[in-house]
């Protein structure tokens, strides 16, 4: 065996830095260590303070009241006992304004949210909102 490189070696420094799987013939890399910010769990957070129909009347996601066992994206939540549709991060965002805005009409106790989003350009987007 030669330890020559051809033109279609690809080379991948610290590989044990990352999980490996292979889907359909390709190779997909993803880092074991991610530090991105996921909506899901805040949206479970302010779901969890709801009366659970009150949630299924409003929510723009897809959930069953039966764990799905992770069959066509649904994940179960055990604090809602909702098997719960996953979405993009977009969606995710635009469900907890929803979410938020809902209790402001209703006027729960005192939530708060301060949200700050950093871009690619290192912009900063704040939002802070105090909901009494």
């Amino acid at each position: 065996m030669s330890n020559m490189l051809t033109s279609n070696t690809i080379i991948i420094t610290d590989v044990e830095k990352y999980y490996l799987e292979i889907i359909d013939g390709n190779i997909r890399l993803t880092p074991k260590e991610t530090h991105t910010l996921t909506l899901t769990p805040i949206l479970k957070d302010i779901w969890v303070t709801m009366p659970i129909q009150q949630v299924l009347r409003t929510t723009t996601f897809n959930m069953k009241v039966r764990d799905e066992n992770r069959e066509n994206g649904y994940n179960w939540c055990k604090r809602l006992k909702l098997s719960i549709q996953n979405r993009d991060a977009r969606l995710t965002m635009r469900e907890i304004i929803i979410m938020i805005k809902l209790i402001i009409m209703i006027k729960l106790n005192g939530y708060s949210i301060d949200i700050l989003i950093k871009l690619k350009n290192n912009d900063i987007i704040k939002f802070r909102n105090n909901i009494v």
